[in-house]
């Protein structure tokens, strides 16, 4: 069987390209057999948490929120049309980290990959493994 046309990266790093266009507002398309597709990339570019991101009508562009001295994990925030916000940490480096963010004001976090609801009670912490991301929409 032949490895034409499959992706050499890993479901991390699968995970983090698929955010970082739907994050920041590029056109999602795919150009595969949708047959050949596997579990999880079927279920990374269904998840209509993430979609709901991509085509919020506010269509208000990221904004840089912060990054580590380095550069390799970044948090961008999104401010979303029903007054919600949406928070991308993007992690480049060859390894996991914790980030924390504040979260005044807010009182529900959901991370959109997993699918998780959690209480704040003004500050998140989360982690971000190596090359991948995280999509948090907070209200």
């Amino acid at each position: 069987k032949s490895n034409e046309g499959q992706s050499h990266l890993t479901e991390n790093e699968a995970l983090f390209a698929y955010t970082l266009r739907a994050f920041f507002l590029s056109p999602m398309q795919l150009s595969c057999k949708i047959e050949n597709l596997t579990e999880f990339e079927f279920d990374l570019i269904c998840n209509e948490e993430i979609i709901k991101i991509n085509q919020d009508s506010l269509a208000a562009y990221p904004r840089l929120d912060s990054k580590n001295e380095d550069g390799s994990v970044r948090v961008y925030k999104r401010n979303l049309e029903n007054g919600d916000l949406a928070i991308g940490i993007f992690n480049t480096s060859d390894s996991a980290v914790r980030q924390t963010l504040e979260l005044s004001g807010y009182t529900n976090v959901r991370n959109l990959w997993t699918k998780t609801d959690m209480a704040v009670n003004g500050v998140f912490g989360c982690t971000v493994e190596a090359h991948c991301a995280v999509v948090l929409r907070v209200s």
